[in-house]
């Protein structure tokens, strides 16, 4: 199999172990900054969309700490509590939009059942990618 150039695949097998680009890193907050044309401010551009979690400008400059609130809303840590004790925890749950969007839809259980068919194929290209890309 040959996914050393395409991105996505590499970001993907890089999850949990490695720093990512959006969509799947969970400490997206932290480090991402959008300014909606409305002027509104945001840490995710997708919420910034949905004009979800806005972020209020002028006290996050005059403050010392960084506004996380997707970090720090509890419907956007993890689909289910399952998750926590899944080996598939990093790609079902990197994304706080996706979780947001999964839970609020009511997919989180077709999106399990899914992964769960995946993850054995998912795991196998992770390792493959492991000994190849980073020994």
């Amino acid at each position: 199999m040959d996914y050393q150039w395409e991105y996505n695949t590499k970001q993907m097998m890089r999850t949990g172990r490695l720093p990512t680009t959006c969509p799947i890193a969970r400490d997206c907050d932290e480090h991402i900054r959008v300014l909606h044309p409305t002027g509104d401010y945001y840490s995710c551009g997708s919420f910034g969309d949905d004009r979800k979690f806005p972020i209020n400008f002028r006290s996050e400059m005059k403050s010392d700490t960084i506004a996380t609130p997707l970090k720090d809303d509890v419907n956007t840590q993890s689909m289910k509590l399952e998750c926590y004790i899944c080996d598939m925890f990093d790609h079902c749950n990197g994304c706080k939009k996706i979780i947001h969007d999964h839970r609020f839809n009511g997919l989180t259980n077709l999106h399990c059942t899914q992964m769960k068919k995946l993850a054995p194929d998912i795991n196998q290209i992770k390792e493959e990618f492991k000994k190849r890309y980073e020994s």
